[in-house]
């Protein structure tokens, strides 16, 4: 986005490029506006100024998305991944063996998750490198107080929502959960903002206010 500063105030009245309704709903508790259309778009919106800046488009996309040409900032923080999963339908993975499940879980998902991150981490490198050396493009990470109360309205509007709206969803609600280190219980979520505040520390260097 063309704001170094991204405080809730910088937000109003600016126009984003968005993927997703939810996207939308976000920008718009916040006075600016998300024009959800086809991510192939992006790159001729931003090329054109019809917008300011795009949200939630993954560092491989700085190129592909025009964000390395034509946004002066890439903010932070943002935990995201396109990278090749191992997926199987519950139907079949119940009609498999025991053991060939067990292989798939402690050493086939391990090694697939080793070289999808690390193909990511390439990538990512090397996209960072071309959006700082074309335009000088600058990487901010918001500060806290901006964050924190828009991943608080984030749960409480979108994350809980979705997971009344869309039950059959639930058990992929659960696991990242699980995996992230807070709670699902009975639709409700808890403890997302502690685990952030470790992620916004160790992973991207920021420091909490006390």
């Amino acid at each position: 986005m063309d704001c170094g500063f991204p405080g809730l105030d910088k937000l109003k009245g600016k126009r984003l490029a968005t993927w997703a309704d939810s996207d939308d709903a976000l920008l718009a508790a916040f006075g600016a506006m998300g024009l959800s259309t086809n991510f192939t778009t992006h790159y001729t919106q931003l090329q054109t100024k019809m917008v300011d800046g795009a949200m939630g488009t993954a560092i491989p996309n700085l190129k592909s998305a025009g964000l390395g040409e034509f946004t002066k900032y890439r903010h932070m923080p943002f935990l995201y991944h396109n990278a090749l999963t191992t997926v199987v339908g519950p139907m079949f993975w119940r009609q498999l063996p025991k053991d060939i499940q067990n292989i798939i879980l402690t050493e086939v998902c391990p090694e697939v998750e080793k070289r999808a991150n690390n193909r990511i981490l390439e990538l990512e490198n090397s996209m960072i490198k071309f959006a700082e050396q074309g335009i000088g493009q600058k990487e901010i990470l918001v500060p806290p107080e901006v964050f924190f109360p828009m991943l608080d309205w984030a749960v409480k509007n979108i994350w809980e929502k979705r997971v009344k709206d869309y039950p059959a969803g639930l058990p992929l609600w659960e696991e990242g959960a699980r995996v992230t280190g807070y709670s699902l219980n009975n639709g409700k979520f808890s403890g997302v903002k502690e685990a952030w505040e470790k992620f916004y520390v160790e992973i991207f260097g920021g420091k909490l206010k006390k």
